[in-house]
């Protein structure tokens, strides 16, 4: 039975549970399967430190997060014609809660490439957060504390509010929970190509589907390429790819404009020694590499030459698509990051535009207004241009 983009993502969502070891989809020619996920990341100084000082009594937000170094992650296969040795991990976006957008990404990939999709959660991010940050009325609360002190706020909502909170006070954070995501996916690929994980034999090779900070975090991984992990391996960015001083994450769904003044007057405004120091009390320096990858993403002024060497090294193994309304992630930003200084670094990349209302944040929206069919094949568009890269 052909299904379309909204039917599908529908279908997938009334049947997932995530702490469901598997899951049948009736008639259909994929299966998920959840497996759990112990996260090994060590930290001088505990979570506890990084809560706003404003908030380091608030009952919503709490201070320990027992979600966060264990959890369940969802795997999509294919029924039929599985490539066993071979897998996509499949990156998701900043501030998101919920996988019910990705389902209908996950199972096309799958399907159409016969590989295994790996849907991994970022540090704090899915079902690595607690289910309070999401619950609007909870979060309410907070959006109104937020208020009070500051005349100047846009983009707030009880969607970002906690994520703007936090990294508003503590913007070390964002590079804090990027080390603990660095580090699981790293555990995962040797997991997985150790031949160590129940699904995948030893040598299976695995390519990563980015999207939006997912993106971001591919760039630095395979910029640091541990033990060599990703020598091999083959990057599809779906909007993303731009240093981070060229993205605008202020949005009602991301983080709300002071937050995201705050990230940038961290990074950008404050001395490197002086970044290095507060990281070196949480221990993170030790990622060496991983620290100069993050580096080199930061700034479009910065670090060109490792960048663009790394670009023309990679040129091959990387796909990007960008969407010419995309205000959060730009297509003359990533275009600028991806081929360099002079343009000339041959990294393929698309720019697209649908002919319905979408943003950033919501590129295929699920609707009864009349645009189903011009959204499926969009959708279609976009995901058989990753299923033939990364087929």
């Amino acid at each position: 039975m052909k299904r379309d983009y909204a039917e599908m993502q529908q279908m997938i969502a009334a049947n997932f549970v995530d702490d469901k070891p598997e899951i049948q989809l009736e008639s259909c020619p994929v299966s998920i399967r959840n497996f759990q996920f112990r996260s090994e990341f060590r930290k001088k100084r505990s979570w506890k430190d990084l809560l706003p000082a404003s908030l380091s009594n608030h009952e919503l937000l709490g201070t320990s997060y027992p979600e966060n170094d264990q959890f369940w992650y969802p795997i999509f296969l294919p029924e039929k014609d599985r490539k066993s040795d071979e897998a996509i991990l499949l990156l998701h976006g900043l501030n998101e809660r919920s996988w019910d957008k990705y389902f209908s990404w996950a199972f096309y990939l799958a399907q159409h490439t016969g590989k295994a999709v790996i849907l991994f959660p970022i540090a704090f991010h899915m079902n690595r957060s607690p289910k309070k940050w999401t619950n609007p009325r909870e979060m309410n609360s907070v959006v109104k504390e937020r208020k009070t002190s500051s005349a100047e706020l846009k983009e707030l909502s009880f969607a970002n509010a906690a994520l703007s909170s936090r990294l508003d006070e503590r913007p070390e954070q964002f590079f804090l929970s990027g080390a603990q995501s660095y580090q699981d996916v790293v555990s995962l690929l040797k997991q997985i190509t150790n031949g160590e994980h129940e699904l995948f034999p030893e040598g299976t090779k695995v390519d990563f589907f980015a999207y939006s900070i997912g993106a971001f975090l591919s760039e630095i991984l395979f910029l640091s390429n541990p033990k060599g992990l990703l020598k091999d391996a083959r990057l599809f960015m779906f909007c993303g790819g731009p240093t981070f001083d060229q993205m605008n994450g202020a949005s009602k769904y991301i983080m709300d404009n002071q937050a995201f003044f705050t990230l940038r007057q961290m990074f950008f405004h404050k001395r490197n020694r002086e970044i290095r120091a507060i990281l070196k009390m949480y221990g993170i320096l030790r990622f060496r590499e991983m620290w100069k990858s993050f580096v080199t993403m930061l700034r479009i002024e910065k670090k060109k030459r490792r960048r663009e060497r790394f670009f023309k090294k990679y040129n091959q193994q990387i796909y990007s698509i960008a969407l010419a309304k995309d205000k959060v992630m730009p297509p003359d930003a990533i275009d600028r990051t991806l081929h360099g200084r002079k343009g000339s670094i041959p990294v393929p990349m698309e720019v697209l535009d649908f002919p319905f209302p979408y943003s950033h944040e919501n590129p295929f929206p699920v609707s009864n207004n009349g645009i189903a069919k011009d959204v499926d094949e969009s959708f279609r568009q976009v995901f058989s241009k990753a299923v033939a890269f990364l087929s």
